[in-house]
């Protein structure tokens, strides 16, 4: 059974959001979201090479944004940014 907090992260994922699989691995644009089957078209870059796959949304998470990332840096660093 899914716990609530993940139904929620799930409900979020939609079409033009970036994620990564909870998992790991490469940051991906969600394509087409089929809520009904639970699943996921996704794509990605491997250095000039696109590729497409389909995963289950309860195994996707919506990735950092820059700014997110860029606040986590700064947080991680006591208020003080890193470069």
């Amino acid at each position: 059974m899914v716990s609530n907090g993940m139904e929620a992260q799930v409900e979020e994922i939609k079409v033009g959001d970036v994620v990564t699989l909870r998992s790991g691995g490469p940051r991906m644009t969600v394509g087409t979201a089929h809520r009904e089957q639970g699943l996921a078209v996704c794509h990605w870059m491997d250095g000039a090479h696109p590729f497409q796959g389909e995963f289950p949304l309860i195994v996707l998470v919506r990735a950092q944004t820059e700014d997110e990332r860029a606040q986590g840096e700064v947080d991680a660093a006591g208020g003080v940014p890193r470069y």
